[in-house]
């Protein structure tokens, strides 16, 4: 995967609108000589501080304060006298073992390098994580996106590429660890509600428990609200483990089995080559009330329905490189960038597959018809298994984002994925898939969640047209894969 460099020209598609965000108040970044002061509305929301009051360089940048309805959500714990744990600064990003070089409790400097790109809500940075005599390990590129969500809560979205500066690089099996780390208040932590999305409660069950987010609340200045960090399904080793403290610290690990999970030392060292890069992506919600109120489950499912910049094109939209073409073929072509299955004279159909073969992963697309469609995507081992798209013909009714198993026909059914089908429009397709699980998002909405343990394994992905009513039409576009398998 190439790290983009250009961020300007990138942030779009880094963070493509969600329906979270609100055209207003607005969302604005002010450069200062210490770090970047961020306001929403006009009032103060937090700053990204580069460099300590007196001027000196920091060990690594953070965001603080932290402020929602004027109250501070955050702790720079070395702003206060005795601090318990000094490197906890507000919100931070940091690993305890880089190659052996701890960047989390020592010295080891995060070292930006180039200037700072402002596009609109976000701002992006370089940075180079350095050993202990000053020589670059990793190459950091991050970014953040501020935004105004429903009910006036906040929200920043992190997004972590790393690679090495050269040679390979081990991110160890540590505990102390958290590419998005927060110390959240001590009003917040002295009467602290640990939960998640598993349903777990307290630090000791929250530490234990894989899940896709998790969440400290408790009263601050006499009211209830709470940090929330959201675990993006295309993380490596989604969902994450936490290393959360009742004490306010909460940040997803998925490297720590050791401690979490008593693995084997070294199980969770993630490894990463020369010439690679791996990618996180993480959504801070900072909310009134606790977590039940400001509905988690549902900001989850929204943030899991944008894509990031780690998704790899499987349609180049010239040809059909990399796909295997019937011949003849009167049913595949590429028009306008966009690929076009239609029936054949005798309305037969046919399924276009990849050369490739896939397992895990997420597929992403956008499709487009008009008129009768029954179409759909195939995924895994051949034609065992497929997504829906449109009426199917055997049963006369639209079955969009349903799951069509060759011997059990529908086994799942999106009930919800009809009203949001939009016929003559583009509309975006989004499969999770892993294991025996499987979720479908439209246009940006969930609208499946199925589990079933005779999935079968991998194959291609194939795209179809179907025979038997004649005129059948749909177009294909922005076709991308991610795969999930573990690096």
């Amino acid at each position: 995967m190439r790290t983009p460099r250009a961020y300007p020209l990138v942030l779009a598609l880094l963070f493509p609108r969600s329906s979270a965000a609100v055209e207003s108040p607005a969302v604005t970044l002010v450069r200062e000589p210490d770090g970047i002061r961020v306001e929403i509305g006009g009032d103060p929301f937090t700053k990204y501080v580069l460099a300590a009051p007196d001027g000196k360089p920091l060990v690594r940048p953070f965001l603080y304060p932290m402020l929602l309805d004027g109250v501070e959500m955050t702790s720079d714990q070395t702003m206060i006298p005795g601090g318990d744990h000094p490197h906890h600064r507000s919100i931070w990003v940091a690993h305890g073992d880089v190659n052996g070089v701890d960047h989390w409790a020592g010295k080891a400097t995060q070292r930006p390098r180039g200037e700072i790109a402002i596009a609109g809500d976000s701002l992006s940075h370089e940075l180079v994580w350095e050993g202990e005599a000053g020589e670059p390990l990793l190459v950091e590129y991050r970014t953040l996106r501020f935004l105004a969500v429903a009910g006036g809560d906040r929200a920043i979205d992190l997004t972590v590429t790393l690679s090495p500066a050269g040679a390979r690089v081990v991110l160890g099996d540590v505990k102390d660890a958290g590419l998005c780390s927060i110390r959240v208040a001590a009003g917040i932590s002295a009467t602290p509600l640990v939960t998640n999305s598993a349903r777990a409660i307290g630090e000791r069950d929250c530490r234990k428990t894989r899940a896709e987010w998790c969440d400290i609340s408790g009263i601050a200045k006499g009211k209830p609200c709470g940090i929330a960090v959201l675990d993006h399904p295309e993380n490596p080793r989604h969902p994450a483990w936490w290393h959360v403290r009742k004490y306010g610290l909460l940040a997803p690990n998925p490297f720590g089995l050791t401690e979490f999970v008593k693995a084997p030392a070294g199980t969770g060292d993630m490894v990463l080559e020369p010439g690679k890069s791996v990618t996180f992506r993480y959504r801070i919600v900072i909310h009134r009330g606790d977590a039940k109120a400001t509905q988690l489950p549902s900001r989850f499912d929204e943030f899991a329905g944008t894509s990031g910049p780690a998704m790899v094109p499987l349609f180049n939209g010239r040809d059909l490189a990399g796909w295997r073409v019937p011949s003849p073929n009167p049913w595949w072509t590429v028009v306008d960038g966009v690929l076009v299955g239609s029936q054949d004279p005798q309305a037969k159909g046919n399924v276009l597959e990849t050369e490739a073969r896939f397992h895990d992963g997420i597929v992403e697309l956008e499709y487009r018809y008009r008129g009768n469609i029954d179409s759909g995507i195939f995924l895994r081992a051949g034609r065992k298994w497929q997504c829906q798209i449109g009426i199917s013909v055997s049963r006369k009714r639209d079955l969009t984002a349903s799951i069509y198993d060759s011997k059990r026909q529908y086994i799942a059914v999106a009930t919800e994925a009809p009203a949001l089908n939009r016929e003559g429009e583009w509309n975006r397709l989004r499969i999770d898939l892993r294991g025996a699980r499987t979720r479908h998002w439209l246009n940006g909405v969930k609208v499946l969640d199925f589990t079933d343990d005779a999935f079968p394994g991998s194959g291609p992905v194939g795209l179809q047209i179907h025979g038997g009513v004649r005129n059948m039409k749909i177009e294909f576009r922005n076709i991308r894969y991610l795969s999930l398998d573990p690096p």
